[in-house]
């Protein structure tokens, strides 16, 4: 009997043992695994990491490229004029070598009519000369020779000339389209009047980005002005929000209730100038991870290029506080 009950202890010992080993092989494997998605997560989150450092430095090189345009414009307005000086004073040379060629023709004219009325004029007295006439009629070759080159090299130096003068216009035009884009960009004013961040357009003002999610509405009216007044009027333009930790551009989505599932995603609302004030509401309601924000205007050239404003920036959210003024309508 003792025996017996010895044997049912072991036995139950030996279950209990296993089963405690079991459980902790299980909660062994489970801590394994706990640390292989760790490890996964966390390899996930350098690559995350990687490539939005990637990005930003993607965006901080656009940023830079933008900036260097102004000064790149500067600098072909200045290069245009010493071309558009060089250029004119080369068509001025070239119109004076030809009013030259033209007065020694209208000589060799002149010299050539000359030995005709000569030869003439001995055959008319009868007398027969013949050695003076073939002289004078060698002479007559000589002066039609030198009249055909100089008429070759007249019609070379009129072709020139003319490309030239197409080069000069060119330049001409691309120096005024160049400066009137420096003008632009460099002397246009900014007034900001009304500068307000709301979560739906006409609640109330929001102070303070603190989780990124209460601000989607960037309500922003402007006035624009510039010494010359009709440099601006119908000058296609953008207003950026910009990021300034990061550089990314807030994507300007607007929201169609006719069409729910359609989006605009562009950087920047397009406006044309038409002398009114500017009234614009910047649309995004993604969340807001920076800190730093900033409201950039851009002017867009005929070709599409775009150009900061030397005096369109405005400081809109300094360290998750914001920078507003003025009251909306």
């Amino acid at each position: 009997m003792t025996k017996l009950i010895a044997g049912i202890l072991g036995t139950a010992l030996l279950v209990g043992f296993t089963a405690v080993g079991f459980k902790q092989q299980q909660r062994i494997e489970g801590q394994t695994q706990t640390i292989t998605n760790q490890e996964q997560e966390i390899d996930f989150l350098e690559e995350s990491l990687e490539a939005t450092d990637a990005e930003n430095k993607v965006l901080l090189e656009e940023n830079h490229e933008l900036e260097n345009q102004v000064a790149l414009l500067r600098d072909s307005v200045a290069v245009l004029k010493s071309q558009v000086k060089r250029l004119a004073g080369k068509v001025s040379q070239q119109k004076k070598q030809l009013r030259s060629f033209d007065r020694k023709l209208k000589r060799m004219e002149q010299q050539y009519e000359g030995l005709k009325t000569e030869i003439a004029e001995i055959h008319r007295q009868g007398q027969m000369d013949q050695a003076k006439i073939n002289a004078l009629e060698a002479e007559k070759a000589q002066i039609r020779d030198q009249v055909e080159t100089l008429n070759v090299q007249k019609d070379q130096m009129a072709k020139q000339q003319q490309a030239t003068e197409a080069e000069l216009l060119d330049r001409r035009g691309r120096e005024a389209r160049l400066q009137r884009i420096n003008n632009i960009v460099n002397e246009t004013a900014v007034e900001f009047v009304n500068v307000i961040t709301r979560k739906k357009r006409y609640s109330k003002p929001v102070n303070r980005i603190r989780n990124g999610k209460g601000w989607k509405y960037t309500i922003v009216n402007f006035h624009l002005g510039n010494a010359d007044p009709q440099a601006l009027l119908d000058e296609r333009f953008l207003l950026k929000i910009v990021n300034t930790d990061t550089h990314e551009i807030l994507s300007y989505i607007e929201s169609n209730p006719n069409f729910p599932n359609s989006t605009i995603d562009s950087k920047g609302v397009p406006f044309r100038f038409d002398g009114n004030l500017v009234e614009i509401a910047h649309f995004n309601n993604l969340q807001k991870k920076g800190k730093n924000y900033e409201i950039q205007i851009y002017y867009v050239d005929d070709q599409g290029k775009e150009y900061p404003l030397i005096n369109g920036r405005r400081p809109l959210v300094v360290s998750g506080k914001v920078l507003e003024m003025g009251i909306t309508k």
